[in-house]
């Protein structure tokens, strides 16, 4: 029996699941560490069903996806690395099953289908992480710079009215 990559995965769903889960608590990242189960399973059950959706639809809808997760997270104080193990989780269990479980002729494929799709993801990630600590700095130098004038009297400060 010879079945494409996305019957072969949602076949393993729940597996893929549960080792994400695993992987995350065992991982010691702060953020983690500290989500609710509950909730980690929700974020958990996302991932894989919009990878396994990608499987047919193409890697863009997985790496959209992850647009609006990486926003999310960078809003709730995750750090990269913590979003890139999540990734690294989820391709290290979709590997195994390939490895295990695929046709040999159709190792390779499934296999560069896997790493395409999540390597896309990392690499928007990162991308979106790195655009948004280059605003967080710049605008941290503008304070800095606004705070700087305002120590030396170059410019006055706001306007307080302390009701005396």
């Amino acid at each position: 029996m010879h079945a494409d990559i996305s019957s072969l995965l949602s076949g393993r769903r729940e597996k893929i699941i549960a080792a994400e889960i695993r992987g995350l608590r065992e991982l010691h990242a702060p953020h983690y560490e500290d989500i609710d189960l509950n909730e980690l399973q929700l974020r958990a059950i996302r991932v894989v069903e919009f990878f396994l959706a990608s499987l047919t639809a193409g890697p863009a809808s997985f790496v959209e996806y992850l647009q609006s997760v990486a926003q999310e997270r960078f809003r709730e104080g995750f750090f990269l690395e913590e979003i890139q193990s999540a990734l690294n989780i989820l391709g290290e269990e979709v590997w195994k099953i390939v490895a295990e479980e695929a046709p040999v002729d159709n190792r390779v494929e499934y296999l560069g289908q896997v790493s395409s799709t999540i390597g896309a993801a990392k690499d928007q990630l990162a991308q979106i992480y790195t655009e948004k600590f280059r605003r967080a700095e710049s605008r941290a130098a503008a304070l800095q710079g606004q705070l700087d004038q305002l120590f030396v009297g170059t410019v006055s400060g706001p306007d307080i009215d302390d009701g005396v």
